[in-house]
């Protein structure tokens, strides 16, 4: 059986300026106590990730100028879909929540609270690509943190199908925009990889340290970025980057969805 790397970790997806940020500290402190070949991976992993960080802003800026340019009665209709099954998720859950007193109807009040903090809506008006992150980050989250919830509420097909139609979407998206100068797809392809080579890290100093004193200071950067992720994520704001050698969080990047296509 195949073993995914990021299926082992309850971790959010970190940004790529996140995890080089995360890389540096973890460098600096195994090279405090003497981790000398944990500081070396940790600090071969920085320049992929600020690589990664710059191409991402790249794509950011183009995709503010191409929206318009790849829109289609097609992808309208497939983005409404997404809607449709996100707002009925919500709506679901609403329902079930109410019937508070029974375990199904607590679990699904927990599940509520967690991914729609501020209702689908907030989510529904994103701009395109930041509503597939949402909700690719949503699911991830729905099928980690609070399986069991979702299990015991009975949303096991929802959250299946609201999988489905976003990835739908994205699918469509990427093909139709395939002439951009960056290509979102093979960003989203090296981010996953980046995250999983990061999360061995993550593994390699676990298996290292020598007590849970010494853990705590070796992944305290990750601590921090985990529950700024989860800040960020409870807010229904779009995760933006932070600067790679600071940390402090980058300016939200400025795009809209494309217009309504002409009848």
């Amino acid at each position: 059986m195949a073993l995914e790397v990021l299926s082992l970790f309850n971790l959010y997806r970190f940004t790529p300026g996140r995890r080089a940020w995360m890389s540096a500290r973890i460098a600096e402190a195994a090279t405090q106590v003497g981790l000398a070949e944990i500081a070396t991976a940790a600090t071969a992993l920085i320049a992929s990730e600020k690589e990664l960080a710059a191409d991402f802003r790249i794509w950011t800026t183009v995709r503010a100028a191409t929206d318009a340019a790849v829109v289609s009665q097609k992808l309208v209709v497939s983005d409404q879909q997404r809607d449709a099954i996100l707002g009925a998720f919500d709506a679901f859950l609403d329902a079930l929540a109410g019937r508070s007193t029974r375990p199904a109807g607590q679990a699904a009040g927990r599940v509520q609270r967690e991914v729609f903090p501020e209702g689908s809506r907030k989510i529904i008006t994103l701009p395109y690509p930041d509503e597939t992150a949402a909700i690719e980050s949503m699911v991830q989250v729905l099928e980690t943190q609070l399986v069991g919830d979702v299990t015991a509420a009975g949303a096991g097909d929802w959250v299946a199908e609201l999988k489905t139609t976003n990835s739908d979407f994205a699918t469509q998206y990427d093909q139709l925009s395939a002439g951009r100068q960056v290509d979102f797809k093979a960003l989203r392809v090296r981010d996953e990889a980046q995250q999983a080579t990061f999360l061995r890290l993550i593994g390699k100093v676990v298996g290292a340290s020598t007590d849970d004193a010494q853990l705590g200071t070796l992944l305290d950067s990750v601590a921090v970025q985990q529950a700024a992720m989860k800040a960020l994520y409870q807010s229904r704001r779009a995760v933006s980057d932070v600067d790679a050698d600071t940390g402090v969080p980058l300016p939200q990047p400025v795009a809209t969805d494309p217009p309504a296509p002409t009848p």
